[in-house]
């Protein structure tokens, strides 16, 4: 947790002012002590002087006759003096006539013992006719002040000398007593420092927790001024050139939303643009494209060689727009963040060997050697097939691409993680992809070279569109270096344990005129006349319809044993068709086939349809979605033969 400003400066006032104040406190008990010591040590020599004379004269008269007299003059003469301790008379030889610490017994004895100071320096001094003092440390007693004041008879003459011994133990007491008024005003003047240091501290750090306020609250999108600030100092002057900023920074965030929603419009219209444009484009695609497939085979007369070979060129050039197309759909499904995914378990080897067999003609024609390493044994993955398979395509694409002629591509799956994951890579020993570059090969619309488009061609969402769809999966996408030159590009998928589809396709051919009858509505003419032609060679009876009301007709009154459905429909919206169909008992049960240039797909399931086919729509794959959905919802058949051939 963070600590208040204010109880900051606080704190620091007060410790600041308090140190200071204990700094002079302690300055002034250090003089105090001082001028106390030197009026003991001038009052010790003041008393030394002025008692001598008396004592010595006591000494004279009263010692010797053994009178007690002199112990009561010595007794009294200490008395007015607290910090005397000790007193001696001596002589200028250094014998000690008087001790005040001897007994008072010594005065009876007839003979007393002679007794000396054992300090020779002491000895020395009692013979000296001035008067002295001296600072000593005696054990037992501590620091001590020796004062020695010389007695002179009126003729002169100096037979003794008084040593006087003064303590200091008083000391600390009269400076403590003389301190004591002090004491107590330092202690009030650091509570009035504390009071003043808290009133002081709030008015430093109010302004400052102003623009600290001010500035969270422009940064939360809040008021975006600081108001209260007038201190006449750099804290306003700094407010006021906030408050400026921040009407700048308003006025410039002002213009930059009115441009953010100008060009999130142009940008929805650039989206909505490509999807329309996309979708117009997708349902004569289909038409031109099977109508050149018929020419091709032979079904509408017979062909020469060379118009053969211009129906090969038309048939690689409508196969190259159909997937421009298909990623300028994804891209702008993408771009509106409509990527969804519907997982089910489904097994990687043979997507990847379907996927493989697709473009191995690309691949032989420019001698580019594709292998396929898929490990036996392989776990089924969790994830959406058709989804996954625009990854893989666009990712084998990509490799043929930028892959030289005699070249290489390689593309696998192996587990990982302990069996958990399953790995899938696709490498080449192409071009390579610098390390720099990697970061920003996802980028819509970006390549790495900018000669790239036109050498090799594309328009540089394909790598956009596998990140976007592997995101979905929450399956990140790794870029290394392949060694000895190339790139690889590698994600994992979760393994599940669950049973998959066991092959290729093959349906059962509805037996009978009635049985097989199948109901096309489309808008479109000519792509109903390539459903009547695609389903017509292989034993279905096709009625068409143009609009949703004559297709409901139809519905009613043919009972048809499959549905194939358009969504863009000129008087009604395709699903709301669909709902109407499994409402009605008569319709409830047949199963509906979606083919349509919009992909609404989790729509379309969601409301009953049992295949959703997106425009184009291969031959082979729109004959096995029909045998499919007619296979799942039991209709009679009898016969075997190939979904995947083609008319």
């Amino acid at each position: 947790m963070r600590r208040s400003l204010r109880k900051r400066f606080a704190l620091i006032f007060s410790a600041l002012t308090g140190v200071l104040l204990l700094v002079v406190s302690g300055t002034l008990i250090a003089v105090r002590v001082r001028d106390q010591r030197e009026l003991l040590e001038r009052n010790a020599q003041a008393f030394a002087l002025t008692t001598n004379t008396k004592l010595c004269d006591a000494l004279r008269l009263y010692y010797g006759s053994g009178s007690y007299k002199f112990r009561e003059i010595v007794r009294s003469t200490m008395s007015l003096n607290p910090d005397l301790h000790r007193l001696l008379i001596l002589s200028v030889s250094g014998e000690v006539l008087y001790d005040s610490f001897e007994s008072p017994d010594l005065m009876l004895v007839p003979d007393p013992p002679k007794r000396r100071l054992a300090d020779p320096d002491l000895v020395a001094r009692a013979g000296q006719p001035e008067p002295w003092n001296e600072r000593r440390t005696i054990p037992g007693v501590g620091k001590v002040l020796l004062v020695g004041a010389p007695y002179f008879e009126e003729w002169g003459r100096h037979p003794y000398s008084v040593l006087f011994v003064f303590t200091y133990d008083n000391l600390t007491e009269r400076v403590v007593r003389s301190l004591r008024g002090t004491i107590a005003l330092v202690l009030l003047a650091l509570a009035v420092v504390a009071a003043v240091s808290v009133s002081l501290a709030g008015r430093v750090a109010r302004p400052i927790l102003q623009l600290t306020e001010g500035v969270r609250g422009f940064m939360e999108g809040q008021d975006r001024r600081i108001r209260g600030i007038q201190t006449d100092d750099e804290l306003q002057e700094l407010a006021e050139t906030f408050n400026q900023m921040a009407d700048r920074i308003q006025q410039q965030v002002a213009k930059l939303e009115t441009a953010n929603r100008e060009l999130a419009t142009l940008d929805r219209m650039k989206t909505d643009l490509l999807a329309n444009v996309s979708h117009e484009l997708r349902t004569p695609l289909a038409a031109i494209r099977g109508y050149v497939e018929f020419i091709h085979e032979g079904q509408l007369g017979p062909t020469t060689e060379a118009q053969r070979k211009g129906l090969d060129v038309c048939l690689r050039n409508s196969e190259r727009l159909t997937k421009t197309i298909n990623m300028l759909l994804d891209f702008s499904r993408m771009e509106l963040g409509r990527v969804s995914i519907r997982t089910a378990p489904f097994q990687m080897g043979r997507l990847i060997a379907q996927v493989a067999a697709g473009t191995e003609a690309d691949a032989r024609k420019r001698r580019i050697q594709l292998r396929v390493r898929v490990e036996r044994d392989l776990k089924p993955v969790d994830g959406d097939r058709d989804r996954l398979t625009q990854v893989l395509e666009n990712l084998l694409t990509n490799a043929l691409k930028f892959t030289p002629d005699g070249g290489e591509v390689e593309v696998g799956a192996r587990p990982a993680d302990g069996g958990s994951r399953v790995d899938v890579w696709v490498s080449d020993n192409g071009i390579g992809i610098p390390p720099e570059e990697r970061a920003r090969i996802f980028d819509k619309f970006y390549q790495t070279d900018a000669t790239a488009t036109r050498k090799f061609g594309g328009i540089g969402l394909g790598l956009a569109i596998v990140k976007s769809i592997l995101d979905a999966h929450q399956a990140p996408i790794a870029v290394e270096d392949r060694p000895g030159g190339g790139t690889t590009f590698r994600f994992s998928l979760p393994a599940v344990e669950s049973r998959t589809e066991s092959g290729v396709f093959f349906g059962i051919f509805p037996a009978g005129h009635e049985a097989s009858e199948v109901l096309a509505i489309d808008d479109d003419p000519d792509f109903l006349g390539i459903i009547r032609e695609t389903l017509g060679k292989h034993g279905f009876f096709v009625r068409t319809a143009t609009t949703a009301a004559e297709g409901l007709a139809l519905a009613r009154e043919h009972a048809p044993l499959l549905i194939l459905l358009d969504i863009k429909l000129p008087d009604r919206d395709g699903l709301d068709l669909l709902h109407e169909l499994r409402q009605r008992p008569e319709t409830a049960r047949t199963p509906v086939l979606i083919a349509s240039v919009v992909d609404e797909r989790l729509e379309g399931l969601r409301l009953g349809a049992v295949e959703y086919l997106v425009k184009p729509i291969d031959r082979a794959r729109l004959v096995e979605a029909a045998l499919r959905a007619l296979n799942e919802r039991g209709g009679s058949a009898s016969g075997p033969a190939d979904a995947g051939a083609r008319a």
